[in-house]
This record gives C-alpha cells, structure tokens and sequence, in this order.
C-alpha cells in the first residue's frame, strides 16, 4: 500500500485518467452501469435476513455482537486502504475530480465541507465483505433444538436452517453482481473483498474455539479433576480469570475474541462436544 501511495504522487497523471483496464467488466452484458442503489439494497435485505433468522432461532444478541465484531474488524482493515490510495473510478460516469497526493479518506471528508463528490477505487469492496460475512454468519447459527437442548433437531428447523442458507447464498451473489454491473468497484476489489471476509471469519471461529477449549481446560483445573463441576456456570470475573487475563498478549487476545462472543462460547470437552449450556456473561 505504501508504494501504490507513492506510485499515486510520482505519477499524479494517473489520477486525472478515465476508469482503468478492467477485464472482467467483459463478462457483463449490460453497456451502461445500473444504479449503485442495488447493492445497497441487498446489503439491507442480507441484514434483514440475519435478524429475522435470529430473532427465529432466540440468538438476537449473539449475533448482533457477532455482526458488529467482524463488520468492525473488516472496515478497520479497510480504513488502511482507504487511506492510502485515490485511483481513478472504475465508473466512467463518475466526475473525475482529484488532487494530488490525496487519498480517498481525505477526498471523502473533503467532499462532505466542499459539496464535490470524490470517486476513487477502494482496494477491496466493503459492499462484498458485509454481502459474504452475512453468509458466513447464517451458517454458523446452529438450527434450533428440541426442548432441554437436546441434541435432536426438528424437521422444521433443519427446513428454516436451509432455507436461511439458500437465500443468504442468492443475496449475496445478486448484490455481488449488482456492485460489479454498477460499476461500483474494480473486479478484483470483488475477489479481495470475498477473501478478505473469509479470513476474519475464519480467524475470528478459531479464536472462539482456541478460546472455549482453553476456559474449559483451565476449569478442569481448578475442579481438581471433578468433571461433575463442569456443567456450571461460573461468575463473570471467575470466567474471565479463567480464560487467561494474564497470560500473553496474544491468548489475550484470542480470550478477548471469545469473550466478545460469550454469548455462543460453549464449554467444549476433548471431543469437541458442547459440555453445557451457552454462556452468557453480559
């Protein structure tokens, strides 16, 4: 990223140019781009989907922090990119307004006191990352139980848990090709932004998992070898001593992750299977 800044100041030609070579514009049909009010729109009915789906399955607040944890940590990523470039506009339309050795951070506060509007690339669609992480999250709610959560799931479950999937899947890549056909972002700002949000969700399970793995062994612990003691629940301060306060830096921050996320951090045993009830320690 520092040297496309640099290659922005030496070559500030560039930044006066039209939209850059893109061949996977090619692979669209449509000569003159769509309004960018779609993609916004199936971004709006991605969230509406998770929140339904949610409210269905009684896990509202998990996955609103779920939601706001990753959508966080993909925006901070982008803010890097965000301030570090200012290329042409994928859209031909766009104003081609720019000012040497400025960034779009810059431009887009600028345009806020100035009136212009600003265009430039982004690096990696923020548009995309949100559309993907509704599928990632989608998936990774559990399909309701039957009563005293056992471990049967009911038909009509298993039906809605589908049926969840699909839609987000549909969504998602109609959003996806809404943001390509407006012209909104680069194509490969669309590939970087898919996996850019695989890798925080990813990153961001295995820290839950290392999390819940670690509370549980450090829980046996201090049972003193009592299994019986581990289908309770402890207080919020015994519960986060025992996931590793002061162990560190990077644990911490895995156990940080996983108490964001408390709210599904299930006590595991060695084979992976859920040893009591969800945690909540809000």
């Amino acid at each position: 990223m520092i040297y496309v800044q640099i290659l922005n100041e030496n070559e500030a030609i560039r930044n006066k140019s039209g939209p850059l070579v893109d061949t996977g514009f090619e692979l669209f049909v449509f000569d003159k781009p769509i309004s960018t009010a779609y993609a916004d729109n199936f971004i709006s009915l991605q969230c509406l989907l998770m929140g339904v789906y949610s409210l269905y399955c009684g896990k509202l607040i998990m996955i609103a922090r779920r939601v706001f944890l990753l959508v966080g940590a993909v925006y901070c990523l982008r803010s890097f990119t965000l301030s570090m470039t200012h290329l042409p506009s994928p859209n031909p339309a766009c104003p081609q307004v720019y000012r040497e050795k400025s960034t779009y951070l810059y431009s887009t506060f600028m345009g806020y006191f100035t009136g212009q509007s600003f265009c430039s690339d982004l690096l990696f669609s923020g548009h995309t990352s949100v559309l993907m992480l509704g599928i990632w999250i989608i998936f990774s709610i559990p399909a309701n139980h039957d009563s005293n959560l056992k471990k049967t799931i009911t038909s009509s479950a298993l039906f809605h848990q589908n049926l969840a999937r699909i839609c987000s899947i549909c969504i998602a890549f109609a959003g996806i090709f809404s943001i390509a056909q407006s012209k909104l972002h680069y194509t490969v700002d669309i590939i970087l932004g898919i996996i850019i949000s695989g890798l925080v969700f990813v990153c961001y399970t295995a820290c839950v998992g290392w999390a819940s793995m670690y509370w549980y062994q450090n829980l046996n612990q201090d049972s003193d070898g009592d299994s019986s003691q581990t289908s309770e629940i402890l207080p919020t301060e015994q519960l986060y001593d025992g996931m590793g306060v002061y162990n560190p830096l990077p644990m911490k921050l895995i156990c940080f992750v996983g108490w964001l996320d408390a709210a599904d951090l299930r006590v595991l045993d060695y084979h992976n299977n859920s040893y009591t009830q969800s945690i909540n320690i809000l």
